[in-house]
């Protein structure tokens, strides 16, 4: 029996369950749209419940735990990679070895930062500024589920278990409503936001993974670290550099502005990442298959513009509606007590240029390419030396993003033409059929 087929591919009993780009993007797109329905509903309740300054400490929590999970985008890409590639090839044992290895190395990366955390607790109070200092501990525990996220995508998305990911990104965000509607209910507050944010990812899990839980009947190979470190390397510099430039605003808002300003800037800022977001999940789609089709000699670039084209659509439709209507976005997610609608359309065009840079990034480094890595690197070093400089006001840190991320949109432009203006010879075609394989 073929491993493959009887236990990772989400509708391989039937003959028929070939998805092309667009409906595997349509189905990965609305079950994430639904989990970003039920994370912006969580953030209203919780910043109406909480208000400005309170919500101030849960935003900047909940922003390093992200920041975290997109660092280890370096892992789950370096997955994504090598599990389509032993995918291609049925190499179960490969993928198995290759999973459950991360996953042991990267869980105990994340106790020994939470450790440290616990460790240096009073500091890190200090530097946000946050009153209650248990607050840390859920800190660490979101940052130990953080950091073993990207195996768990990475390995879905290898495997093409796109129906899994969509759960995974239905669920997380579901349960995490739930439990901060019970938990405010019962009294908590503050630390039972951040609380149902961290332990929600735990049932989301233990739903997606289901399909890998026959692994245990299979007998581990192991697979050559060299060559996983010597792609591992490239995709690091990219994914930290990307993860940072994503929320160093956030970090030093919480620090420099007082507590009701900073309250209002990580909420505004939520609403600015969202075409970030939305751009990683595109990402999961095309990276795997524009992995297959390169290690198969096929054409890549239908991918890459399909994505790019859907990507520039929805972020278009929602920096219309923050243009219109900033005042009534703000008031209707967060409340009357937050300001700082003025800057909403400026802070989503900065991070929206962000998330194209993303998607061009990600397109190479899926074909093994590694030039230009270190603009984004200067991007970030000087968007540091820029927040040092000009941290006054709400206005002074979202100019500060936009301007440097229109500097380095343009500069990737004109460095990565021949990726983003890649001629398309064929039309988009589908995944390879299980019994062609």
């Amino acid at each position: 029996m073929d491993p493959f087929k009887s236990w990772f591919w989400w509708k391989s009993r039937s003959k028929e369950w070939d998805l092309d780009l667009f409906k595997t993007t349509a189905m990965l797109g609305l079950m994430t749209l639904a989990g970003s329905l039920f994370n912006l509903v969580f953030h209203v309740i919780t910043s109406r419940k909480l208000g400005p300054e309170e919500y101030g400490t849960v935003g900047v929590i909940t922003s390093i735990i992200l920041a975290v999970a997109i660092a280890g985008l370096v892992s789950e890409m370096v997955i994504t990679k090598f599990i389509s590639y032993y995918r291609t090839r049925s190499q179960v044992e490969m993928i198995m070895y290759l999973s459950i290895s991360a996953f042991k190395v990267f869980f105990s990366v994340g106790i020994v930062i939470a450790l440290l955390l616990f460790l240096f607790n009073g500091w890190v109070s200090s530097f946000f500024h946050m009153k209650n200092e248990g607050t840390v501990f859920w800190l660490g525990a979101g940052i130990i589920l953080a950091t073993i996220e990207p195996v768990v995508n990475g390995t879905l998305r290898g495997l093409q278990e796109f129906f899994q990911l969509s759960l995974l990104k239905f669920f997380d965000p579901l349960f995490r409503l739930l439990l901060v509607v019970g938990l405010f209910f019962i009294g908590f507050k503050t630390n039972g936001a951040i609380a149902a944010f961290v332990l929600g990812t735990v049932g989301a899990y233990l739903i997606a993974l289901k399909p890998l839980m026959k692994w245990k009947r299979i007998k581990l190979y192991q697979v050559k670290r060299h060559e996983i470190l010597r792609y591992a390397w490239p995709v690091c510099c990219v994914s930290l550099a990307l993860s940072i430039l994503l929320y160093l605003d956030v970090i030093f808002a919480k620090h420099y502005l007082s507590s009701e300003l900073a309250g209002n800037y990580l909420a505004l800022s939520m609403l600015f990442k969202i075409p970030f977001m939305i751009s990683i999940s595109l990402a999961s789609v095309f990276f795997p298959k524009v992995v297959e089709a390169f290690s198969t000699s096929a054409e890549t670039a239908p991918y890459f513009k399909s994505i790019l084209r859907y990507h520039l659509i929805s972020s278009g439709v929602l920096l219309l509606i923050f243009l219109l209507f900033p005042k009534w976005i703000v008031t209707a997610v967060f409340g009357s007590s937050f300001g700082g609608s003025e800057i909403l359309f400026a802070g989503t065009l900065a991070f929206t240029l962000l998330s194209i840079i993303n998607l061009v990034y990600s397109y190479k480094l899926a074909k093994e390419e590694y030039d230009n890595i270190a603009l984004l690197w200067l991007a970030f070093m000087c968007d540091l030396v820029f927040i040092l400089l000009f941290h006054g006001s709400l206005k002074e840190f979202a100019w500060v993003q936009l301007g440097l991320m229109s500097v380095l949109f343009i500069a990737v432009m004109i460095l990565e033409r021949k990726v983003i203006f890649e001629k398309v010879y064929k039309k988009p075609y589908q995944q390879i059929r299980m019994d062609e394989m």
